[in-house]
């Protein structure tokens, strides 16, 4: 059976210290592998993982939701505490000439990786409904050159309109460079299902609260095939107990027709 909480991460966008217990309670106890969140809750939500022996991933959020700062500029008043964070997720900005695309994902990736942590995990979030495939592209272009961990689809996890055709969105990522996706908005246990073996999809963006219904999804899935199962042995050992007694019966006739002598008699 699928475990899917293995493929989801979790998003704290806001909140207090119960959203950082809720959300680290809820990864350790199903194993997912990373929670993201704003830079104000990232140092309690280290110490809550700390405390807890997580094994999942603390990634700040960088300039979400607007993605109106530029390059470094990102950083502007982020406190040093966030840099201690195990990875990031950074919004790109828009509305850009092709040159500032790459400058900026350059820019960014050097800096983490060379001055902060080479070992962080690396993400950038494209807001691909809101560009152009032009904008695509010239994106595409720096990620070739500075390849991150994932890219993420759209910083939302609720999307209005129902559903979305995230294989599509994938899809017009992957012409332009063949990177890992992590998929946002409107998930839930089917979106999962159908997703993912689409070739670059790698994880999905889901609150508490999504993932929760998402968990309870996949365990109903879980538990009518296990009673499937289950029926279908209560079946297969009731045909056998009836086959054995038309043996014994048939047996027990052939012994009454032989007689003692082996004569044949009537019964």
């Amino acid at each position: 059976m699928l475990n899917i909480t293995t493929l989801m991460e979790l998003d704290v966008q806001k909140g207090n210290q119960r959203d950082v217990i809720d959300s680290g309670m809820f990864a350790v106890k199903n194993r997912c592998p990373a929670i993201v969140t704003v830079p104000e809750l990232i140092a309690p939500m280290l110490a809550d993982k700390s405390m807890r022996n997580g094994q999942y991933v603390v990634i700040a959020a960088i300039d979400m939701p607007g993605g109106k700062l530029f390059a470094l500029d990102k950083w502007r008043d982020i406190g040093t505490d966030v840099l201690a964070a195990d990875g990031f997720e950074v919004m790109l900005s828009k509305n850009r000439t092709p040159a500032e695309y790459r400058n900026e994902i350059r820019t960014i990736t050097e800096f983490i990786r060379g001055q902060v942590n080479p070992l962080a995990e690396l993400r950038f979030v494209l807001q691909v409904n809101d560009r152009s495939d032009v904008e695509l592209t010239e994106i595409a272009k720096g990620l070739a050159s500075f390849p991150p961990t994932y890219v993420r689809t759209d910083y939302r996890l609720s999307i209005p309109g129902g559903s979305l055709d995230h294989k599509g969105i994938v899809e017009r990522i992957r012409k332009h460079v063949a990177v890992s996706v992590k998929v946002s908005g409107n998930i839930d246990y089917e979106t999962i299902l159908e997703l993912k073996n689409v070739p670059g999809i790698k994880r999905f963006a889901v609150s508490v609260a999504q993932a929760t219904e998402a968990l309870k999804a996949s365990r109903a899935v879980e538990e009518t095939g296990a009673k499937a199962v289950i029926a279908k042995e209560v079946k297969i050992e009731d045909k056998k107990e009836i086959k054995q007694a038309g043996v014994v019966r048939d047996n027990a006739l052939g012994k009454l027709e032989q007689g003692p002598l082996g004569k044949s008699i009537k019964v």
